[in-house]
């Protein structure tokens, strides 16, 4: 599925969600886009395709504004929630960045602290979706 600024793919047990910058965009229609997307994805994962058979959700930040608005904060971690209450592995991939960084590792530990993770690294975004079982609590994120 596709809209005018994200992209949602399942590879295999994984949904990989890519969000890209619209300078076009008024910051009211990207919050808007961010709610909708959100609900995608909380569709999908609590749907009966979802659930027990998706294993994580790739949210790909890294071509998305480098800073998100309070309406996007809190729909990311709506997202961070729901994927926490049904087992799901959320990870954040951003750009390599301080401020990105810091900002959506605030929401994982906010919303999905046993299960979330946040990187810039995208071999640490696809070994995720490789997981089988949950990251046992003690291993370093990034």
């Amino acid at each position: 599925m596709e809209a005018a600024n994200h992209r949602v793919e399942q590879r295999d047990r994984c949904l990989w969600v890519s969000v890209w910058r619209r300078p076009d965009l008024d910051t009211a229609t990207g919050a808007a886009l961010a709610l909708a997307l959100v609900s995608t994805v909380i569709g999908q994962i609590s749907g009966p395709v979802g659930g027990a058979s998706l294993r994580a959700v790739v949210l790909d930040l890294r071509q998305a504004p480098p800073i998100n608005g309070p309406s996007t904060q809190q729909s990311i971690g709506r997202l961070l929630a729901a994927c926490e209450q049904a087992g799901v592995t959320p990870a954040l991939l951003h750009r390599a960045e301080a401020l990105p960084a810091m900002q959506l590792g605030r929401l994982v530990r906010e919303y999905a602290s046993r299960l979330g993770h946040a990187t810039d690294d995208p071999a640490v975004a696809e070994t995720l979706t490789l997981r089988v079982a949950p990251v046992t609590p003690g291993i370093r994120r990034k």
